[in-house]
């Protein structure tokens, strides 16, 4: 028959299980931000490039860097799915200019009012930037087409992890999808030459 354990080691024991039993679960695995199921944009040109001049801070306020799929890693994706080379000959660099996610505290009720109900507690804020630099040295002829986008969401005090990472993926996808619209409108407007379909 096991000897009981000394009073000391059992309630150690108890409290350690009682830590693990109230850990925060591990945070849910959120689908992959696609377009494949959009139409590419097929651009006059033998080659596109994908480049960045967006460095993330990697610190607050940004929250870019904590993101499952970062935006950085969603418009890259986009660019390489979205935009098709189909000419012959020409190269083009795609530069992700800026794709934050920046966290800023939101001003609270005051007194007994503000402790009696649940407010807005952060806001993030979105910004994604792209430019299209394009050369055909057959040609010779040059150009380029820019856009950006942003867009914000709070969230409330009593938000979990798993509840602000479902956020951050929210605006993420929205604002990219944002930004696509954006940017194939403003590529067809400003260089309507390079778009072929």
């Amino acid at each position: 028959m096991p000897r009981p354990l000394p009073g000391r080691l059992a309630a150690l024991l108890i409290a350690v299980l009682a830590v693990a039993g109230c850990e925060t679960p591990p945070p849910a695995a959120l689908p992959d931000i696609t377009f494949a199921n959009l139409p590419g944009l097929s651009l006059d040109l033998a080659r596109i490039e994908v480049a960045q001049s967006y460095d993330p801070p990697l610190s607050e306020p940004h929250v870019d860097h904590l993101l499952q799929t970062p935006p950085m890693s969603v418009l890259r994706r986009w660019a390489e799915e979205r935009l098709i080379p189909i000419g012959p000959a020409g190269t083009g660099t795609l530069t992700i200019v800026d794709a934050s996610i920046v966290e800023e505290a939101l001003a609270r009720t005051p007194g007994l009012s503000g402790v009696l109900r649940q407010e807005q507690s952060e806001r993030y804020t979105a910004r994604f930037a792209v430019r299209l630099d394009f050369e055909d040295p057959n040609t010779g002829q040059s150009g380029y087409s820019e856009a950006s986008i942003e867009r914000s969401i709070t969230v409330a005090e009593n938000a979990t992890l798993n509840d602000r990472e479902r956020v951050w993926f929210e605006l993420t996808e929205q604002t990219a999808h944002d930004l696509d619209a954006r940017f194939e409108e403003e590529l067809r407007q400003s260089v309507p030459e390079l778009v072929r379909r």
